[in-house]
């Protein structure tokens, strides 16, 4: 499995941990995101010939499905931890919601993610993995628009693309820092 650490070594585990920067073994909610929308965009441009055949519904939901399919298996593919579950719960509530053409609430994506996953598994409330990956989220979820909405409207576009990355990274070390 992916998500096994067992080859690195103890000194190197050490630095990792001395220097801050274990961190960046873990899988995040991130990784899961990125697959699946790689896969969303390479499905959707490959089902253009479904649209000229006027098969919309098929050439809707087919990039859906693909992109619910590759979070899954990214997730099963590193184990299962609870970032990854509370992101694959994510991308299967948005993917639901854009072919229903509803909208859904992070906030409650969010609380039913930490619900369903506590239902499953009580004992993950005392781990760390899953503590992190709700509290960064919500930091995200809490911070992000609070930040964005002090950026000036006549800035541009690419500083506004910048600054945004930069808020939701301070927002999720908002979320964490206590």
């Amino acid at each position: 499995m992916s998500g096994e650490r067992e080859w690195i070594a103890e000194d190197t585990k050490k630095l990792l941990q001395d220097t801050g920067t274990a961190h960046y073994l873990a899988i995040s909610g991130m990784h899961i995101g990125f697959v699946a929308l790689l896969v969303y965009g390479i499905a959707r441009g490959l089902v253009i010939p479904l649209l000229w055949l006027q098969w919309w519904r098929l050439a809707l939901w087919i990039p859906y499905i693909c992109s619910c399919s590759a979070a899954i298996g990214y997730a099963n593919h590193v184990g299962w931890p609870a970032s990854a579950q509370r992101s694959v719960i994510f991308v299967l509530a948005a993917s639901l919601a854009m072919v229903s053409g509803r909208s859904l609430h992070p906030w409650t994506i969010l609380l039913f993610a930490a619900a369903y996953i506590l239902d499953m598994e009580p004992a993950h409330l005392d781990t760390l993995g899953y503590q992190l990956s709700f509290v960064s989220v919500a930091g995200i979820l809490f911070w992000t628009p609070r930040i964005i909405r002090l950026i000036p409207l006549d800035i541009h576009p690419l500083l506004h693309k910048m600054i945004v990355s930069a808020a939701i990274s301070v927002g999720a070390s908002l979320g964490t820092l206590p």
